[in-house]
């Protein structure tokens, strides 16, 4: 996978790749590398390695061209990684960008499964409308005996070290949320196998002499997915057998020791959906996010051992946060996003404010 995100021409020539560019007011950018006057030239020239370098144009007299730029690589066949851009406070942007090479690692992980063909049955690109693909042998009858046999796999790709991080714990796969269960899965493999899964995130606020705070964690080094990263208050998957509300409030006492006559006031206020590739990783996700209000003198104090500490900061500064590093854990960095939209914290005077809204909910809502 080449980590190239965007890669400029100036008379024609390539002369830099930028993973992370700032642009200031009139659109002068701060970082140096990148040339002052950039052509018109557009077009996707293959590295040679299976990633793509992307060449794009832009007008340098105004900072329009960042919206314009998101648009182009959401539209573009890969996988595309987007975890911030807007316009906040005076003029200032920023854009995190990463464009996943095309490089068909879903052939890779898909061939480790042809030993176990009484489980799966691997096609391969015959020209019809799926492509290469595969599926579940159809010996499999119920939704238990496809729980078992997949199970089984998983422990031994696990073992393998193809899949990391097993979990143990089942995600139901459906055609839709909601919808009856063909079969169960470990959570840590659900996107080595490109199945959805959702999650519910929560927001957990404070009121303060007119200015709003929230509860930021912080994860624990031992964790195995963003150790020491910056979350949320609470939240989690969504696995099988379990509706979300009560998930919620599942996740506020292990996570943060919020008692159920305080967790049951949390509100649902709206999805978000997103997909990333990562190696053979590919993650549709859905979650499901939720606010709560709490008490001022609340003091959150996690129960599972899978948060190292709590800090209550100005959603401001939080913002702030998002729009500089890379602190966050990036699916909660979108639920805080959310948050600021529904909040009143970014708003529809900043430019590019409709673009950044609908790259909350480009993923698959089924």
């Amino acid at each position: 996978m080449v980590r190239v995100m965007v890669v400029v021409t100036t008379n024609g020539l390539t002369t830099v790749e930028v993973e992370q560019l700032t642009v200031v007011g009139d659109g002068a950018t701060e970082q140096s590398r990148v040339p002052s006057q950039v052509g018109d030239r557009e077009e996707m020239i293959p590295t040679g390695d299976g990633g793509w370098w992307l060449l794009l144009g832009w007008s340098v007299g105004g900072v329009s061209y960042v919206a314009a730029l998101l648009l182009k690589l959401f539209k573009l066949s890969m996988g595309i990684r987007e975890l911030g851009i807007w316009q906040f406070g005076l003029g200032t942007w920023v854009s995190r960008l990463l464009v996943l090479s095309p490089e068909p690692c879903s052939e890779i992980f898909a061939s480790h499964l042809r030993k176990y063909d009484d489980v799966f049955i691997y096609s391969g690109n015959n020209g019809g409308r799926f492509g290469s693909h595969v599926k579940l042998n159809s010996k499999l009858k119920t939704a238990d005996e496809r729980t078992r046999v997949v199970g089984e796999v998983i422990k031994c790709l696990a073992e393998e070290e193809l899949i990391p991080d097993i979990q143990n714990e089942l995600y139901p796969v459906a055609s839709t949320f909601g919808s009856p269960i063909f079969f169960s899965l470990d959570r840590a493999a659900a996107p080595y196998f490109g199945i959805k899964a959702y999650a519910v995130p929560l927001n957990g606020y404070v009121e303060k002499d007119g200015q709003k705070f929230l509860w930021i964690g912080k994860r624990s080094q031992v964790k195995s997915t963003y150790p020491g990263m910056l979350d949320i208050l609470a939240g989690g998957g969504l696995p099988h057998g379990i509706a979300c509300g009560e998930n919620i409030i599942k996740e506020c006492q292990e996570e943060a020791g919020i008692p159920r006559s305080i967790s049951n006031r949390a509100r649902p206020v709206g999805a978000v959906s997103y997909t990333d590739i990562n190696g053979f990783s590919y993650k549709r996700d859905v979650i499901f996010c939720y606010d709560l209000k709490l008490p001022e003198d609340f003091v959150p104090m996690n129960q599972d051992g899978e948060v190292e500490s709590f800090q209550l900061m100005p959603v401001a500064h939080v913002a702030n946060v998002i729009r500089r590093t890379e602190f966050f854990k990036p699916n909660c960095s979108l639920a805080i996003i959310d948050f600021l939209f529904r909040h009143g914290y970014i708003r529809p005077e900043y430019f590019g404010y409709l673009d950044l809204l609908q790259s909350l909910r480009r993923g698959d809502f089924s």
